[in-house]
């Protein structure tokens, strides 16, 4: 008998570790689930975001295409300064979206997201293609690029 007792107590020892063994495992799964879903939910905003942006833009467009060819340099006069490193903002001013120099924050859930556009000038071949470089300006097309980014992500970028 006393090796049945002796036998009993290793296989329930044997029961707990692997109890234990499951549930350490499913907790990761939980976890890694809860990652992924905060990740996925986080490009989503940023991704409508982006989208918030690029209609702003679309909306300046139409109401005064200048804006967009010269932007304002924030106190309404337009300035000629493109490219990467001249960023810009869409803001909400008298009930219309203007441009404004510099990027944004925008908190949304406790998450900072940073947002800025610039705006680049298109240059088309003799046959009227975009091309990189090269060709001749086309004061009628602008290139606009929107990113947002946020801590910990890749940011998004839509142009």
């Amino acid at each position: 008998m006393k090796k049945q007792s002796g036998q009993l107590l290793i296989e329930i020892l044997v029961a707990m570790v692997a109890i234990v063994g499951i549930a350490a495992l499913g907790g990761q799964l939980i976890l890694v689930g809860q990652k992924s879903n905060k990740f996925t939910g986080d490009k989503d905003t940023a991704l409508k975001l982006v989208e918030e942006a690029s209609g702003a833009v679309r909306g300046i467009a139409t109401e005064n295409w200048q804006f967009i060819y010269r932007p304002p340099d924030g106190t309404g006069n337009p300035i000629t300064s493109k490219g990467s490193l001249n960023l810009y903002q869409s803001v909400q001013s008298s009930g219309k979206w203007v441009l404004m120099t510099g990027s944004e924050v925008i908190t949304i859930n406790g998450v900072n997201y940073t947002r800025s556009l610039y705006i680049e000038n298109v240059n088309r071949d003799a046959s009227k293609n975009i091309v990189l470089s090269g060709g001749t300006d086309d004061p009628g097309t602008q290139k606009v690029v929107v990113s947002v980014s946020s801590p910990g992500a890749e940011a998004v970028t839509s142009s």
